[in-house]
């Protein structure tokens, strides 16, 4: 599926006879348990609010509401409440248009942005934490 396929991206989509060799179309080890953490991942995400189950019903683990702005849904809400009730079976969806097509925002430069607000992003109760120093943690642990 994943690892074993010596021609990903390189099969001859061109040939529609080709075949793999005997053998490459074997699932390794790796792909069974690429599979099952997948499925297991996809089984035990929160519909509502997309979460994984375990940090998310885990009362170790604290949250913190945070808001972006999509731009999208900013324009969808604004036609909608410009138009009023939508025809039955229609719906609005949203098309990048750039103000410079040239130079389009990309991936990489979208995880620059997030990595250097890397800071803010902490919860708030671990912005000032640190580790605890060994009488700290001796009293820590003798409290248990």
């Amino acid at each position: 599926m994943l690892l074993h396929d010596p021609y990903a991206l390189h099969r001859k989509w061109w040939d529609r006879d080709w075949k793999p060799e005997l053998g490459d179309d074997a699932w390794t080890d790796w792909d069974f348990v690429l599979a099952e953490v997948y499925q297991l991942i996809e089984d035990y995400t929160d519909n509502q609010s997309g979460q994984i189950m375990w940090f998310d019903q885990s009362g170790d683990v604290y949250w913190e509401a945070r808001s972006v702005f999509s731009g999208s849904m900013a324009e969808i809400e604004r036609v909608q409440k410009e138009r009023g009730e939508l025809k039955r079976g229609e719906s609005l969806y949203a098309v990048p248009i750039f103000a410079d097509p040239e130079n389009k925002p990309t991936l990489s430069s979208w995880i620059a942005d997030i990595e250097s607000q890397k800071a803010d992003l902490r919860p708030g109760h671990l912005r000032d934490s640190r580790p605890p120093n060994a009488e700290e943690l001796a009293a820590m642990n003798n409290a248990q």
